[in-house]
């Protein structure tokens, strides 16, 4: 008896091609389905996300979501608003990752948020400014917010942030029916965010550290009343340039209430290096005067030096003038910040 031959190789490797096709086929197609099925889930979930931010008085939209099972949902180019018709900006980020706090599918009164050395962009137009390496731990409940962790850079700043935010909720009127739709908000929850003063950091403020990175530390907390937030912030740096002055060092401590454009801030102390020489402020800037009220004064620094730093509009006109010699300056006063002439000044001055 003859042997049986084996089939011939070439019908086996077209098997084979055949058989590999189809395998690839099927891959890809799973793949597809799976992106798919991840953007459609994460749109869906997305979705919900938003009316539950909207209902808080948080207005955002992004470029696409991707589900992440868990569940939750990581939001590309995530924008945050400070009305409901998204007209004014506040700020831009990359991604950002959601996930839901409860086991129902369409729920999402609990969330935490994280972020991963992202880049923010504040404000918009002319007027941006973009903090780096922002990494923020976000827990969001209802009617609060818990910002846990928060730190990023800013022009060789480090800039450290937490603190609790609350939304008093709006008692409606007895009048209305109980089953009456609330009426639509135009205002956000941030819309008493006030970021004027980055544009003059972004423009007049240098940091040159050789050791110590300088920091910039926040923290805020609900206001006893409701009507806003509490901030407090602290300063400590070396070796920096304002407005194209060097400056040995700068330690503050300021405090304000965020939401109330008349809060002042108070100074609870400003302490600056300059030359070698010292000087310490204590007092209060009123934003809704422009006026800068300084109750107590002591600095060996030049008081040129001290105008050009603390008043815009008399940088210029004092940018030629030079002093010799040494000064200490004690006292309290006032500075009209827009109108610096007007000045009124009670103190004693010591020039050598």
């Amino acid at each position: 008896m003859s042997e049986a031959q084996p089939p011939p190789q070439p019908a086996r490797r077209s098997r084979l091609r055949t058989l590999l096709r189809y395998a690839v086929i099927a891959l890809l197609v799973v793949i597809a389905g799976l992106f798919f099925a991840r953007r459609e889930i994460g749109d869906l979930l997305a979705r919900r996300l938003n009316e539950r931010l909207s209902a808080a008085g948080v207005y955002v939209e992004w470029r696409s979501a991707d589900w992440l099972p868990g569940p939750g949902i990581r939001l590309h180019d995530v924008a945050l608003f400070r009305d409901a018709a998204k007209h004014e900006r506040l700020g831009l980020l990359g991604n950002v990752t959601v996930i839901k706090g409860e086991a129902e599918w369409n729920k999402w009164d609990t969330v935490s948020v994280s972020v991963a050395d992202a880049r923010l962009t504040l404000a918009s137009g002319a007027d941006e400014t973009e903090l780096e390496h922002l990494n923020m731990r976000l827990a969001i409940q209802p009617g609060k917010a818990d910002l846990q962790e928060c730190h990023a850079s800013l022009q060789g700043l480090r800039i450290e942030a937490k603190g609790t935010l609350v939304r008093t909720a709006v008692p409606a009127p007895a009048s209305e029916s109980v089953t009456a739709k609330p009426a639509a908000q135009t205002k956000g929850l941030f819309d008493g965010v006030n970021l004027n003063c980055l544009k003059s950091v972004k423009e007049w403020l240098t940091f040159q550290p050789e050791k110590d990175e300088p920091v910039l530390k926040v923290e805020f907390l609900p206001h006893p009343d409701g009507g806003g937030v509490d901030l407090a912030a602290t300063l400590d740096g070396r070796k920096f340039q304002w407005r194209g002055q060097k400056w040995d060092f700068i330690q503050a401590a300021v405090k304000t209430t965020v939401g109330d454009k008349s809060s002042p801030i108070e100074i609870d102390h400003l302490r600056i290096g300059h030359a070698g020489q010292t000087g310490g402020i204590v007092g209060r800037y009123e934003p809704a005067r422009d006026l800068l009220r300084i109750s107590r004064l002591d600095s060996g620094i030049d008081v040129l030096a001290l105008a050009r730093a603390l008043v815009p509009v008399a940088a210029a006109s004092l940018a030629a003038v030079t002093t010799t010699g040494g000064w200490r300056v004690t006292g309290e006063g006032e500075i009209p910040v827009d109108q610096p002439e007007s000045s009124r000044w009670n103190g004693r001055m010591e020039l050598n």
